[in-house]
């Protein structure tokens, strides 16, 4: 019946990764940063439909490291408005931010392209997949062992550097699967060697080393269904600890937005 219920699981989970993938197909980047001072041209919002009238003689340079949004852009211009920009100096201040509201502001299309870099948020969002744990110790008895063990785990994203989509991310992850046990004499009541089938649950931390290519640790359980353990295998139910490793996860990226 465990063994029902992990298969089950397993199922649900590969749902939610093809959810997971047609989600992230929708998603466009927004947010921005200056790497280098440039030049901007002051400008309104006419209406609602991100319409702009330049103001004459209202121009400022932008800070490097300034957050800021892109909210319209088009054949020439890229229209921006800041973060809600505080300093020490007001008058410094009122040239992004006046009575609490971020000014826009217009920077050419080629000059943006050059002088800015995409920032993506902490919170990289929700991740799918397959993960296979080949080494484990047993904990307790440093007994170790190379079996196959795979599962489907759901994982959460952060990010180190926010200027990097799918590179050097942090994963937590739970997951849930299924492993070969091999038993023998020393381990379990059996006269000779043999594999039988045992639930896996775990929990982990994986590193996003390049979008395709994640390590990790984990620790966990493993578990013989009723029917199986008779063999009184001595691991039942008490924790290992293991390398993992995964290629090719599915994601649900965070909402940011490409420009």
């Amino acid at each position: 019946m465990k063994l029902k219920y992990s298969i089950t699981c397993i199922v649900i989970l590969t749902f939610f990764q093809l959810h997971a993938q047609e989600k992230s197909e929708k998603i466009e980047h927004k947010n921005y940063v200056f790497n280098t001072p440039v030049k901007m041209q002051g400008a309104d919002m006419s209406d609602d439909t991100l319409s702009f009238t330049e103001k004459k003689n209202a121009t400022a340079y932008s800070k490097q490291g300034q957050l800021f949004k892109v909210v319209f852009k088009d054949d020439n211009y890229v229209y921006i408005h800041f973060f809600n920009y505080k300093d020490k100096n007001s008058q410094e201040q009122k040239k992004y931010v006046e009575d609490g509201t971020s000014k826009f502001f217009r920077v050419k299309k080629d000059i943006f392209e050059e002088t800015t870099d995409k920032m993506y948020s902490r919170y990289a969002g929700e991740t799918f997949g397959v993960v296979s744990i080949p080494f484990k110790i047993r904990l307790g008895a440093d007994d170790f062992e190379t079996n196959a063990n795979i599962g489907l785990n759901l994982g959460l994203r952060y990010r180190w550097n926010r200027r990097l989509e799918d590179r050097w991310i942090l994963q937590p992850i739970i997951g849930i699967g299924i492993s070969d046990i091999p038993l023998n004499e020393q381990n379990s009541n059996v006269e000779e060697a043999e594999n039988r089938t045992a639930m896996s649950l775990s929990l982990g931390l994986m590193l996003n080393i390049s979008k395709d290519v994640n390590l990790g640790v984990f620790c966990g359980v493993d578990r013989l269904n009723k029917a199986n353990q008779s063999v009184q295998w001595k691991y039942q139910d008490k924790g290992w600890f293991g390398i993992g490793i995964n290629i090719g996860f599915g994601d649900s990226k965070s909402e940011d937005n490409k420009l």
